[in-house]
């Protein structure tokens, strides 16, 4: 037991290393697209929603009622 419990971690220790390798190859060949610039979170702006809070309350049972026919659709098995 002792013996495949180390093995398990080995490939775990494996696993998560190929992992952060990958990543940072992606991270190493991502590149910003032009329009976007580096910037800090003092220089964001709050800009309130212009929707109106009355609009939220009227939409919102809409939104529940499409989410519980959703919900009793039946699963497809498979791809």
């Amino acid at each position: 037991s002792f013996s495949r419990l180390q093995m398990t971690r080995d490939l775990n220790h494996r696993l998560e290393e190929a992992t952060a390798n990958l990543e940072r190859y992606y991270l190493a060949t991502t590149t910003l697209a032009k329009p976007m610039v580096a910037t800090k979170a003092t220089d964001l702006l709050y800009i309130k929603s212009p929707r109106d809070e009355r609009d939220a309350v009227i939409v919102l049972p809409r939104v529940l009622a499409h989410l519980r026919t959703l919900v009793r659709l039946p699963v497809r098995q498979g791809y």
